[in-house]
């Protein structure tokens, strides 16, 4: 999984850096949407923590520094899917209620 992760946050990296000059959305006609500023100060945070790979780790912390510093974008919004899925891992059970699949 950290390997993919690690693979998908390159793939990211090369396709969107050519257009964060001016930032937007991501999809033309969907709303909401994710910018591209967003996704990749994401990506760049989830994979900083990837010391396994140390040099990927430490490009996307001088990425995070350098790059996405300045941006003024929001941070992504917790998927809703996944909304409270901090709250059952902290209650200890980590499982999913029945009412969470409603």
């Amino acid at each position: 999984m950290r390997q993919a992760t690690a693979v998908w946050t390159v793939d990211a990296t090369v396709r969107l850096l050519p257009h964060i000059v001016e930032d937007g959305p991501l999809h033309r006609t969907r709303r909401p949407a994710p910018t591209r500023r967003q996704v990749l100060r994401h990506r760049w945070e989830t994979a900083s923590g990837l010391e396994e790979f140390p040099a990927l780790a430490e490009t996307m912390r001088l990425l995070l520094r350098e790059a996405a510093g300045g941006w003024e974008a929001a941070l992504l919004p917790e998927y809703p899917a996944f909304a409270d899925r901090g709250r059952r891992l902290l209650s200890g059970t980590g499982q999913v209620d029945a009412d969470d699949c409603t």
